[in-house]
């Protein structure tokens, strides 16, 4: 119940919108587009979901693809810690401290490959330090 009620005040406060993993890309990217349209900021997790061991996991080029086709700049951002904080499973977090790395912003020009993007994002949030 604690979980539900932190995920809805969440929701309510961040107003995130999934991008679906497997289908329905079009769609997710249209409503994407529209967004930054109308002036907002669109913030990705590229991994794409939980670390297991607490490494980086590769970066998606779905999100590379839809950076590339917005042509919008990039923001390299990478938090540590949250994985210690809070191990999957876990039900309370023990208090650990967290800290956010942030680049500088990246434009990537239009003719870009999708999986090159994801390549150079992953080096520079690896290097964020």
């Amino acid at each position: 119940m604690y979980d539900r009620a932190l995920w809805v005040l969440g929701v309510s406060l961040l107003n995130p919108i999934p991008l679906p993993r497997e289908a329905g890309f079009r769609e997710s990217f249209a409503f994407a587009g529209e967004t930054v349209d109308r002036g907002y900021s669109v913030l990705l997790f590229p991994e794409g979901r939980h670390t297991e061991d607490g490494t980086i996991r590769p970066l998606s080029c779905r999100d590379r693809l839809l950076a590339n086709s917005l042509r919008i700049p990039v923001v390299p951002m990478r938090i540590d810690g949250l994985f210690e904080l809070k191990r999957a499973g876990k039900r309370f977090a023990r208090p650990y401290t967290i800290s956010v790395k942030i680049g500088p912003v990246v434009n990537f020009e239009a003719e870009n490959d999708p999986k090159w993007i994801a390549g150079e994002l992953q080096k520079r949030v690896e290097s964020l330090d």
